[in-house]
């Protein structure tokens, strides 16, 4: 059991909220190094990590299109 602990520890990663995404995903697209495709890849594994509530709207916003 003790050594079980840590692991659910780190395996519970704190979520990002929607202020942090918008900054970090912003810093991305404005990098000149990083092919479109890498910056995609490196935004849907941010979004794993993000609180879901902040694209909660989004979705909203599309089905009322």
């Amino acid at each position: 059991m003790f050594f079980t602990l840590p692991l659910l520890l780190f395996v519970q990663a704190p979520l990002l909220n929607c202020e942090e995404y918008d900054w970090i995903t912003g810093t991305l697209s404005r990098s000149t190094t990083m092919s479109v495709s890498t910056q995609a890849d490196i935004r849907s594994v941010i979004m794993e990590q993000t609180d879901p509530a902040c694209f909660e709207l989004e979705v909203e916003d599309a089905k009322a299109d």
